[in-house]
């Protein structure tokens, strides 16, 4: 009978983290660290949106804002670092079939390729980015 042992929601401390998980799907968010992927389509105000996110070697905050047919999105490392080869995006409805994307970390601009899939928008960056603390990758698309 601990009340810091939740049998029924699989043991261990469980019931407390199941509510993270309504928090990334509230933030399309997705992570994978080996391959330098991170990504957001939130489905809570994406025109103007912003969260913390948790990465393998980091953290920071996420923020977008829509309008009419662009986005602008900035990703800000407050902790630690993160290594980036692909941003994945959700574009806004009625985004141009091949948008322009224009990438800048702390204001100095960074060479990027995308691919398009329905309104998904993976910004490929080669080589990759590694974000330390207090940088910001702003990035533009319209």
């Amino acid at each position: 009978m601990s009340p810091f042992n939740e049998v029924e929601c699989g043991d261990h401390y469980a019931r407390s983290m199941a509510s993270y998980g309504v928090f990334l799907a509230a933030c399309g968010f997705e992570c994978d660290g080996p391959k330098g992927r991170i990504g957001f389509a939130p489905r809570v105000t994406p025109q103007d949106f912003r969260a913390a996110f948790t990465a393998p070697e980091g953290w920071g905050s996420f923020n977008q804002a829509m309008v009419r047919h662009s986005l602008t999105a900035r990703l800000t490392m407050k902790w630690g670092r993160l290594r980036l080869k692909t941003l994945v995006l959700q574009l806004p409805p009625g985004a141009a079939s091949d948008p322009t994307v224009h990438a800048r970390v702390d204001g100095s601009t960074v060479k990027t390729t995308c691919r398009r899939d329905g309104r998904r928008l993976e910004v490929l960056f080669s080589p990759p980015l590694v974000l330390k603390a207090r940088q910001t990758l702003q990035v533009r698309i319209g």
